[in-house]
């Protein structure tokens, strides 16, 4: 499973310069200067001219993530009860791979990189990007002269912009992970100059798990997938658990097509049982 950043690759030096900018510019050892060609305002971001080294979400967040957009549930909309649903999937989890040893080889697949977009934008706007970073490699104050993209770059905490020779109007971003990736990708999409903003999502197909919850109960399905994945899976097999804090049930498929909970799941991911 690859994520879509591996089409317009950031080399292995961008890689290395993005690390040791973050490191130098921590000492205050590199920190350029504004671009000459913007004027920036005083809050304007802090941003290195690369990208940022991300590291894998815990699986728990990951399936949160999965319930956050489709839920009703009070429990999951509300942020601050966020960690203990985040620990009781932990508990769920490892209970399921405890008493079913054989679901230990199928893991959440992430929906997108967290607080990373990819933006394809007009010439126009593209320049007004590249003149407002500072030289690669560097951290520095942020703005292009467009109000609306400077403005929505500061609320969403941008921190980092890679860029690509061969690619001029095509950047990936990243910015406060916490943050909702296609919500912000909808609001830099409506912006004059820009064509497309996109989360940057996995390619191909693989196993993986999708979670929903009602009524304080999980109602996770654990995906087996096989068969030229990278093109979209041929052959799958579905399992089905019912959990809350006392108690995990694996449910037979016949019954779990007929229960909420699963077919919030099956609907939500086209998913057909073979």
């Amino acid at each position: 499973m690859g994520f879509a950043t591996t089409i317009p690759s950031v080399s292995g030096t961008e890689r290395s310069w993005a690390k040791g900018a973050l490191v130098l510019a921590a000492s205050g050892c590199l920190l350029a200067g504004a671009p000459a060609s913007a004027q920036c305002q005083d809050d304007a971001p802090t941003v290195l001219h690369g990208s940022l080294p991300l590291s894998p979400e815990p699986e728990s967040l990951v399936l949160l993530r999965h319930v956050l957009p489709r839920s009703n549930d009070p429990d999951v909309r509300r942020k601050p009860d966020r960690a203990a649903l985040i620990a009781s999937l932990d508990r769920v989890l490892a209970r399921i791979r405890t008493a079913w040893p054989d679901m230990a080889v199928v893991t959440a697949r992430p929906l997108w990189q967290p607080g990373r977009l990819i933006l394809h934008s007009d010439p126009s706007l593209g320049g007004r990007i590249l003149r407002g970073l500072g030289k690669r490699g560097t951290l520095a104050p942020f703005c292009t002269g467009h109000a609306g993209f400077d403005a929505l770059s500061r609320v969403v905490g941008l921190r980092a912009v890679a860029t690509f020779s061969h690619l001029p109007d095509m950047f990936v971003m990243d910015f406060d992970s916490d943050l909702d990736v296609p919500s912000v990708a909808a609001r830099y999409e409506s912006l004059d100059g820009m064509i497309t903003a996109s989360p940057d999502a996995p390619t191909g197909d693989s196993s993986g798990i999708q979670v929903s919850r009602l009524n304080g109960e999980w109602f996770l399905v654990f995906r087996e997938a096989w068969g030229d994945c990278p093109s979209g899976c041929m052959y799958s097999e579905f399992h089905f658990f019912v959990a809350d804090e006392r108690r995990v049930a694996r449910i037979h498929h016949e019954k779990a097509v007929r229960m909420e909970g699963f077919l919030d799941i099956l609907t939500a991911r086209g998913w057909r049982l073979q």
